[in-house]
């Protein structure tokens, strides 16, 4: 199987290291604020911060597709998202009660989904990750580019 190197780990980076790891290849993720940072509480206690990421204390809301695979694939991710505090949320639950939109309809549940501050959706993402076998996470990594021209592997860029 493959060695996969991931930058960044957000939501996105974080997910796909699960995902890949569950099919058997392994995932490093490279992320560049400290592990210390990355805890529940730190990032409930407001003491995780991102100059320059201006949304990253917003209200995150995953799409309810997008929660569904993560739901199936990766169950323990999504406990731990509400654990941490993700809230779980109906995306048209203001339409029930509008005029022609009617009453909860069979089939709803599938616009069911979690919201959580992106902070502690991506705490509760990381400590999943680094309990996943096969995949590792560096954490305080920047990456400074991508080395183009002659690889290690033809064909394959590599990190400085």
């Amino acid at each position: 199987m493959a060695h996969v190197l991931i930058i960044g780990a957000g939501p996105v980076g974080l997910t796909a290291a699960m995902l890949l790891a569950a099919d058997g290849h392994r995932a490093t993720v490279l992320d560049r604020d400290p592990a210390a940072v990355r805890t529940v509480e730190a990032a409930t206690g407001g003491d995780w911060r991102r100059p320059g990421f201006k949304q990253f204390g917003h209200a995150h809301i995953l799409m309810p597709g997008g929660f569904h695979l993560l739901d199936r694939e990766l169950p323990g991710a999504v406990d731990r998202i509400r654990e941490a505090g993700g809230v779980t949320y109906n995306m048209i639950c203001g339409a029930w009660n509008v005029g022609s939109a009617g009453p909860r309809q069979e089939g709803d549940e599938r616009f069911e989904t979690v919201t959580a501050r992106r902070p502690v959706l991506e705490a509760a993402l990381f400590a999943t990750a680094a309990q996943t076998p096969g995949v590792r996470v560096l954490s305080g990594v920047t990456v400074k580019s991508l080395l183009v021209g002659e690889a290690r592997t033809s064909g394959r860029p590599h990190i400085a």
